[in-house]
């Protein structure tokens, strides 16, 4: 997977978790190793296989904050952890509601990353484990006119645009 990254000319690259099965400490140190194989910045949110039993303690250790904002020449990247320790759904929560505005307000244009997805990814099973506040969230993203939302959790790649708003599924 490296190698097919670093055919492409990146600045950033961005992953929306799930680099353990089960958030043990020999899968954190292999993902580390393996990452360390991408050319270029990265920037990494946990996922819910990520916060299985000590994992949620783990992430920060390897990774740096499950909660960002970074800024870049012209773009805000705000990457939110939306796993709760040892459960498959998911929520962001009126704190990382606030950081989502907060980013917004930086007058750049602003990508949103987490894990879990806000509407149902078709193909991928049963259509369960949108976050919890999936509707407050999707809200805040559509009045704000974020232009980009990058997800994971159901392992089907997915783009589907609504309004304003591309949301894509990796």
């Amino acid at each position: 997977a490296a190698s097919m990254v670093n055919k492409v000319d990146t600045d950033l690259v961005f992953i929306s978790g799930d680099l353990t099965t089960d958030g043990l400490l020999p899968e954190y140190e292999l993902a580390k190793e393996k990452l360390k194989q991408i050319k270029g910045n990265l920037a990494i949110v946990p996922g819910n296989h990520d916060e299985r039993n000590l994992g949620w303690k783990l992430f920060p250790e390897f990774f740096d904050d499950t909660d960002f904002i970074h800024t870049y020449d012209d773009v805000t990247l705000i990457g939110l952890a939306s796993s709760e320790p040892d459960r498959d759904d998911g929520r962001l929560g009126r704190g990382r509601h606030r950081r989502i505005e907060e980013g917004i307000k930086k007058k750049k244009t602003t990508i949103l990353g987490f894990h879990h997805h806000v509407i149902p990814v078709p193909h991928s099973g049963r259509e369960t484990n949108i976050i919890e506040d999936a509707g407050e969230t999707l809200d805040i993203i559509l009045k704000n006119e974020v232009p980009l939302v990058l997800m994971g959790h159901r392992h089907v790649p997915w783009a589907v645009k609504i309004h304003k708003t591309l949301l894509v599924n990796a």
